[in-house]
């Protein structure tokens, strides 16, 4: 038996954007809409379900070729968004990791989109 957990509102949004994002993006044949977005949902997503990211899984998440993801994740590296991290058990592989900032951005983003998903309960999803 698994216990019972209680998954967040912003949780159940990210997880809602992201299968939106996923319809979106097989609609368009493969075009991303919003690959920064996604790999911020990615991450956001994977933190509270306590899982890893690795570098490749997040630019897969992204529906955009590795080199344009990568610049994608340096970007937000350099705005302070996520870092990159060696794995512990496979050096090659390189994980990914919101910060403090990002983990901010994504919530405060995913609040102003409540209202327009969820405009009885107000501007907030906290």
């Amino acid at each position: 038996m698994t216990a019972f957990q209680v998954i967040s509102p912003r949780v159940e949004m990210g997880r809602r954007m992201v299968k939106m994002r996923k319809l979106i993006a097989a609609n368009l044949h493969g075009v991303a809409p919003s690959p920064v977005w996604d790999m911020l949902l990615e991450l956001y997503l994977a933190e509270h379900e306590t899982r890893d990211v690795s570098l490749y899984s997040l630019y897969m998440a992204a529906y955009i070729p590795p080199p344009t993801a990568h610049r994608r994740v340096k970007d937000m590296e350099q705005k302070g968004l996520l870092v990159r991290d060696a794995n512990e058990s496979d050096r090659r592989r390189i994980n990914v990791t919101l910060t403090a900032k990002g983990r901010e951005f994504v919530e405060e983003v995913l609040d102003e989109l409540a209202a327009f998903f969820i405009p009885a309960q107000g501007d907030s999803l906290s």
